[in-house]
């Protein structure tokens, strides 16, 4: 767990991603304490990496359907905090490294019969990795598409005023944590 914080801090960091807010908590102890408090969150889901076979690495049970199966339960649950912890108007950027529907498409199909006020976002620059397999705002990215080992990626946005527009989230200051 350490070892991942780390590489997503120097990340955040590489990129200069702004404001950022890192915390190490149980999705529902994070809802606890922070319930509509966030303008953005960004849920890079756990998931079976089955983009790690591209990049020659092992990714053990990656394809097995329990692997998949499991990812998507935890998964379901993950977004369903994140959306107890987004604001009116707020966004959660939803994205894997995996291939299966079940973790992608699906997932996000079924969050939005569950959470009501919610829509997928238009990103003009992704447009070209439109999902084949919805018509909404689903992004998915294959290796052969030149775009690295593969993934998959969605904008959310919940209904009401917009808190901060994303474009002007670059101009705030950094804020790091690793935990409350």
């Amino acid at each position: 767990m350490q070892a991942r914080l780390k590489i997503l801090i120097s990340t955040i960091k590489r990129c200069d991603v702004t404001p950022v807010k890192i915390l190490s908590l149980a999705p529902q102890k994070l809802v606890a304490r922070l319930e509509n408090a966030a303008d953005v969150i960004l849920v890079d889901a756990p998931c079976t990496g089955q983009s790690l076979i591209a990049k020659k690495q092992s990714a053990p049970g990656a394809f097995h359907s329990h692997q998949i199966n499991a990812n998507a339960m935890r998964q379901r649950g993950i977004i369903s905090s994140a959306a107890q912890m987004l604001r009116d108007g707020g966004y959660i950027l939803y994205t894997t490294c995996t291939y299966a529907k079940e973790e992608n498409e699906q997932i996000i199909e079924w969050f939005l019969k569950k959470h009501e006020g919610f829509e997928t976002v238009r990103v003009d620059v992704l447009e070209k990795y439109q999902s084949e397999y919805s018509s909404k705002h689903l992004y998915r990215y294959w290796p052969s598409a030149e775009t690295g080992a593969g993934g998959f990626s969605c904008l959310l946005k919940k209904s009401g005023e917009t808190p901060t527009d994303p474009a002007d989230l670059r101009e705030l200051p950094h804020v790091w944590s690793a935990g409350l």
